[in-house]
């Protein structure tokens, strides 16, 4: 679930004149399908977006904002769900009680009442996610708040409990992971679209002018049109940590290849046949590329699952830069 697309909800229910519950995972334990980072915001008229671990969990929670919304008071709150009939701990002040999950583990959650008076706020936030901006966001013990500097700036999350009446949770949004994606053609589009459900800024990028694709419009995104021998510096500029090659040629996904090859990446995949794939590494290393980094290249590209159609190759793809990422974690 991209963040982007939870604020955009929120602020189009404040539009509506509708308030919000806010609900965020703060922390977690081991077996706790709810991680740090998940939100879920739930509007007076029972729509509701995004997820903080599913099933019976949600259902009660999403119930339970009607009475919230109904009792007309402020809420800025934090709980601890206990899964699966575990002891709960008394180890701090923080109200615990049973999730009716059966899996292991256990899951803060902040609950914040977002109203139309927060709305200049919201707007700001999401903003900051298409823009790129960096913002630290925090839902906390006093509402919503945002900033442009923070505690940590090394951190994604972090959260600081100090009591009931004292705690925050905050987001380092210019944390978000970027994906380049070099190629515009049918597996580029795809994966674009794919990716857009996810929480990665994602640069698409191609050497042709006025191409004419059809791409989800609310994600954090950025159009490049360039020649390829330029994709280095751009992987540079957004400190792109995870690339794809799908040129629609032989000669760009060289260009593309002998860019990114010396980038601080996390990863790199090549599309492409053995054959096709094997004799662009040879040409690389002519070239000057180094043979330990190409040995680190995903190639072909994408966990292998038999794929036939773009989007399917786009799936596999995906699902390998997903892995990476909760790899490295």
């Amino acid at each position: 679930m991209s963040g982007q697309q939870i604020w955009n909800f929120i602020l189009n229910e404040l539009s509506e004149n509708k308030n919000v519950i806010l609900y965020s995972v703060v922390s977690y334990t081991k077996g706790s399908p709810g991680k740090t980072g998940f939100r879920m915001a739930v509007s007076e008229t029972g729509n509701h977006n995004g997820s903080v671990g599913g099933g019976i969990m949600e259902f009660e929670l999403i119930k339970n904002s009607r009475a919230l919304f109904q009792s007309g008071k402020k809420i800025n709150t934090i709980e601890n769900l206990i899964h699966y009939k575990q002891k709960i701990s008394s180890a701090t002040d923080i109200p615990a009680r049973e999730s009716g999950l059966i899996c292991s583990g256990s899951q803060i959650i902040s609950v914040n009442l977002i109203t139309v008076k927060d709305i200049h706020t919201v707007q700001k936030i999401t903003k900051s996610f298409g823009k790129w901006n960096k913002i630290f966001l925090s839902t906390c013990s006093s509402g919503l708040k945002i900033g442009l500097s923070g505690n940590s700036e090394n951190e994604k999350f972090t959260f600081r409990y100090s009591g009931i009446e004292k705690w925050q949770f905050t987001e380092n949004t210019g944390l978000r992971d970027t994906v380049l994606i070099a190629g515009a053609g049918h597996v580029g589009v795809a994966l674009y679209n794919i990716l857009s459900t996810l929480d990665f800024n994602i640069i698409l990028f191609d050497d042709r002018k006025g191409l004419k694709i059809d791409l989800n419009k609310f994600i954090s995104s950025k159009i490049i049109t360039r020649a390829f021998v330029e994709i280095g510096n751009y992987a540079l500029m957004y400190n792109v940590k995870y690339a794809v090659i799908v040129t629609r040629n032989f000669e760009s996904d060289k260009q593309a290849l002998m860019q990114l090859l010396k980038k601080d990446l996390k990863y790199l995949g090549l599309m492409g046949t053995k054959a096709k794939i094997k004799k662009i590494f040879s040409e690389a290393v002519k070239e000057g590329g180094d043979k330990n980094l190409i040995r680190r290249v995903k190639a072909p590209v994408g966990i292998e699952i038999n794929s036939k159609t773009p989007e399917e190759i786009a799936v596999s793809i995906a699902a390998e830069i997903i892995k990476t990422r909760n790899s490295s974690e």
